[in-house]
């Protein structure tokens, strides 16, 4: 397995465990407001180093070095980044420290977040307080999604997100923005916009339609409706790339669970901290816009 700075979660795993309005927000609470200082992200954040799955990163992009191993643009999705690094280890190694012990289930359940919820302070990950199911799940005999809490994700977007200085397995966090994480995030932030610029409640009646349907294929109607619309995003890499259609299915999902706009909140931090002139040219003019 491959190691990877998976400082990313600063964002998802609030994430995947957005503003109505559209002004940006440029500055991130400050150390003495936060349960969470960079001193601890650094920690946590080094320690998820290790273990990752390699296949998590693109081989067709240049490579960045970091503790002997190459790194191409991260690929992955939302599982990749909670189930598929070796961060879950390290938040319970850090609420140990502090005598905080991780509930028994989540360390050994793969699909298991409870410790996100334990380092959030018991926050539920999803509204109705149920498993993560990462294959898709059923309600009231018909397909459903997990529908996040929006109240954890207010808690990541205060606590988990690092100054861009925050040395992170030695590197500054900027550093690994800038050459493995800035495509997941971009692509997050264009699939956004493309939604509000294209009747984004009628997509989501759609969406939610197919879900009535026992026979419905949610990737299927995904890349069927949205591959090519942003095609600069669209190459398929390693089986399970993050491509367009799974960046706006991820979206509508978010507006059906309303955690839509606590997650464009977070997004536009992220966003104003570590690529802020990329989202002002390509995203804030647009969405003034609109």
């Amino acid at each position: 397995m491959a190691k990877t700075a998976l400082f990313i979660v600063s964002l998802i795993a609030i994430c995947y465990l957005a503003c109505r309005s559209p002004e940006l927000l440029v500055s991130s609470p400050s150390e003495a407001q936060r349960s969470m200082p960079d001193s601890s992200l650094s920690v946590i954040y080094g320690q998820s180093l290790y273990r990752s799955y390699e296949y998590m990163f693109s081989s067709q992009t240049p490579q960045y070095s970091l503790a002997g191993e190459n790194y191409g643009k991260y690929i992955g999705g939302i599982k990749g980044i909670l189930l598929y690094s070796n961060l879950k280890n390290a938040i319970a190694k850090h609420l140990s420290s502090r005598s905080i012990r991780a509930p028994y289930q989540a360390s050994t359940d793969f699909y298991s977040l409870k410790e996100f919820e334990s380092l959030a302070g018991g926050i539920p990950a999803f509204q109705d307080g149920s498993a993560f199911q990462p294959f898709g799940k059923w309600s009231n005999g018909k397909q459903d999604f997990n529908r996040y809490n929006p109240k954890i994700v207010d808690w990541g977007a205060a606590n988990l997100i690092p100054s861009n200085s925050t040395s992170i397995g030695g590197v500054a966090a900027q550093a690994l923005y800038d050459h493995i994480f800035s495509r997941f995030f971009r692509l997050m932030s264009l699939s956004y916009i493309y939604l509000r610029e294209n009747d984004y409640n009628s997509e989501c009646k759609a969406y939610e339609h197919g879900f009535a349907m026992k026979s419905f294929n949610g990737l299927e109607y995904l890349e069927q409706r949205y591959l090519g619309k942003i095609p600069e995003y669209d190459a398929a890499e390693n089986f399970s790339a993050m491509t367009t259609p799974i960046a706006i299915g991820f979206w509508l999902r978010r507006r059906i669970d309303k955690s839509e706009p606590q997650l464009w909140q977070a997004l536009q931090k992220v966003m104003n901290l570590y690529d802020k002139a990329w989202f002002t040219t390509h995203v804030n003019k647009k969405f003034r816009t609109i």
